[in-house]
């Protein structure tokens, strides 16, 4: 999805979220954690999204801090509340979490957008991005040549609650960005 946002919105859910207990991202256990630093199946999606997008002329996406710690936030965020989707538990819209993170900063041009993904068992790189590839607006936001930047982090717990019904969950957010 693309939204323009506006104005950041502090989500005091968020800031609970970052207060749980922190490791490594990427590894099945059954806590939540959150990364330090991309793992390898973050930095294979990388890779993967931006062979994709070299392999139809399109520019290579760069990794950006502050778009990787809204991605992250949100895969804490659904796992821990047991919900899939875009906006938060609390009903905010993801345009609104993702500028929390990524703020406008009076920019000329300014952009969001995201994509998510729940696997129940093993996935990897290039699984994830062709999951994305054959769904229309997924596949418009890997593609899109408005983007310049994109933050990825990827969760997994032995056991979620609410809409992964106690089992297995991995769960992958994308931020795409501009802001020019």
């Amino acid at each position: 999805m693309r939204r323009r946002a506006r104005f950041p919105v502090a989500l005091a859910v968020l800031a609970a979220l970052l207060g749980a207990p922190l490791g490594s991202a990427g590894t099945s256990t059954g806590s939540l954690q959150a990364p330090h630093a991309l793992v390898s199946l973050e930095i294979k999606t990388l890779d993967e999204i931006n062979m994709v997008r070299a392999s139809r002329g399109l520019p290579e996406l760069s990794l950006d801090r502050s778009l990787t710690s809204a991605a992250t936030a949100h895969c804490l965020q659904m796992l821990k509340d047991g919900f899939f989707g875009h906006g938060t538990a609390s009903g905010a819209g993801f345009a609104q979490r993702v500028a929390y993170y990524y703020p406008e900063n009076n920019a000329g041009e300014y952009g969001v957008g995201e994509n998510i993904l729940y696997v129940g068992g093993p996935v990897d790189a290039s699984g994830i991005v062709s999951r994305w590839m054959r769904s229309p607006g997924h596949r418009d936001n890997l593609l899109s040549s408005d983007w310049r930047q994109l933050g990825i982090a990827v969760l997994t717990v032995r056991s979620a609650p609410g809409a992964f019904r106690g089992g297995r969950a991995t769960v992958v957010t994308v931020d795409f960005g501009v802001r020019t």
